[in-house]
């Protein structure tokens, strides 16, 4: 399922569960195409808007996590837990 998405036959669920599994892989450049593949087929995917905000936060983007955060609101809480999500993708949302 998950190489689907390096065919360009996969939705956004698919491209965001790549990016979690590359995150988990230690490859934070394939992680992050993939989320950013995520959005530009559904840019609705909160948990790919999160993991990205995520990603940037780790790595030192401030301005471009809080950018990302910002388009997901207070809301974000109820995910806390969730298996789409990186470790930390919640945690700083306001």
């Amino acid at each position: 399922m998950v190489d689907k998405a390096s065919e360009g036959g996969a939705d956004s669920a698919t491209f965001n569960l790549r990016g979690v599994i590359a995150h988990a892989l230690g490859r934070p450049q394939e992680a992050f195409e993939s989320f950013r593949a995520a959005l530009d087929k559904d840019d609705s995917n909160v948990r790919a808007r999160l993991n990205l905000a995520a990603l940037y936060r780790a790595y030192g983007y401030d301005r471009q996590a809080q950018a990302e955060s910002a388009k997901v609101g207070a809301g974000a809480a109820r995910l806390a837990n969730d298996p789409g999500l990186i470790p930390g993708a919640v945690a700083e949302v306001k």
